[in-house]
This record gives C-alpha cells, structure tokens and sequence, in this order.
C-alpha cells in the first residue's frame, strides 16, 4: 500500500498572517520549540504537522480552527504529547499544554 501526502496548502507568508492573530506562538518546522512540541510520547510516531500554534488562550484556538478551514487544513488540539498521530493531510497543530488553558 502507498501512501500520498499532499504537500502544505499554507506559504510561510500566509501562516505569517495567522501569527499575528495570536496571543501564543506560532512555530514552523526547525523553529526553537517546534519539535519539542509536535513530536509525540511515542516516537515511533512521525508527527510533522505544517505548524504549531501554542495557544495561549481560547481566542488562539478559535483563530487556529478558522485558519485551518480557510486553508484547506486539517487542525489538530493537543494539550501533552499522548494520542500519537501521523497526519496523512497537511495538518495545524493546535497545542495547548503549559499554557492557561490546561
């Protein structure tokens, strides 16, 4: 069985735009943090979600959802690194541990 993955509908640029509608942090792959965050207990598991946004607060979530929609991508919410997933889509990452919403 092969698997096609699609490449990222999202540019750097227009995730630039989702950045500036957060309270928390957006980060891209090879962004301080990225990994720390994406990468799930298990790793065996490949998780490379097309950014991570660490949310701050609900209205983060909320930007993340409807950005995610806008763009053609998956959005997945995680508060710790369990529930290893590998997405088979261009997928947003919406991580909620260690901020005020866990």
């Amino acid at each position: 069985m092969t698997t096609t993955v699609a490449e990222p509908t999202a540019s750097d640029s227009e995730l630039t735009e989702l950045a500036g509608q957060l309270t928390g942090r957006l980060l891209l792959p090879g962004a301080d943090g990225y990994a720390a965050l994406s990468t799930p207990w298990n790793v065996a598991v490949r998780s490379t979600p097309v950014a991570v946004v660490q949310a701050a607060d609900a209205s983060d979530v909320v930007a993340a959802v409807q950005y995610g929609g806008r763009h053609d991508l998956d959005v997945s919410v995680q508060c710790t690194g369990h529930g290893a997933y590998d997405y088979p889509r261009p997928t947003l990452l919406v991580h909620t541990g260690g901020s005020s919403m866990s």
